[in-house]
């Protein structure tokens, strides 16, 4: 089967810890374009080579909801520090009108483009990395699912408490240092 259109791959929102102890999310995006029809992606958890015959999506969104102001206590209360990750594919006409409207979306969520990636073998392709706030990756989710057909959606959460308590503590370790230096 010579697929044609575009395939969107959401690929990627990988945990980042900034050095302000906030992690930071990710979003990548892949669209592919070939053939005559549209095509359905097989969707794999991995980054792997896409052909017109078996596309296939990446590890697409991370996002956390840690919070340098969070209180050690209200993680012992229970509160959780979360990174989600959505692999998602999409169909979509054109590719590069794609990737200015996830662009877009990025922007009026509160987020930036940190990655764009062009390629025509075997049709065109795109992959786009995008930061969006942690509390509004559904809404991120959704407004990029809206640019063509939904064919895979799936989401994992990574409890990345324990390491925001470890950079919590390195970072009171290090004030502490300071302030005694000074």
């Amino acid at each position: 089967m010579n697929p044609r259109g575009i395939i969107l791959f959401l690929a990627g929102f990988f945990l980042g810890i900034l050095a302000s102890l906030l992690l930071a999310p990710f979003l990548s995006t892949q669209l592919q374009q070939s053939g005559s029809r549209l095509s359905t992606p097989i969707v794999y958890p991995t980054r792997s080579t896409v052909t017109p015959e078996t596309p296939l999506a990446s590890p697409a969104l991370t996002v956390s909801k840690a919070s340098s102001t969070l209180p050690t206590s209200a993680l012992i209360e229970g509160q959780r520090n979360m990174s989600y990750i959505v692999y998602m594919s999409l169909s979509v006409q054109d590719v590069k009108s794609t990737v200015q409207s996830i662009t877009v979306i990025a922007a009026k969520l509160g987020g930036y483009v940190s990655s764009t990636d062009f390629s025509e073998e075997s049709g065109q392709r795109a992959s786009v990395t995008i930061k969006v706030p942690a509390q509004i990756y559904k809404e991120a989710v959704k407004e990029i699912s809206s640019l063509g057909r939904l064919d895979k959606l799936q989401e994992n959460a990574i409890d990345v408490t324990d390491q925001w308590v470890d950079l919590n503590a390195r970072l009171r370790n290090l004030k502490a240092e300071e302030d005694r230096l000074l």
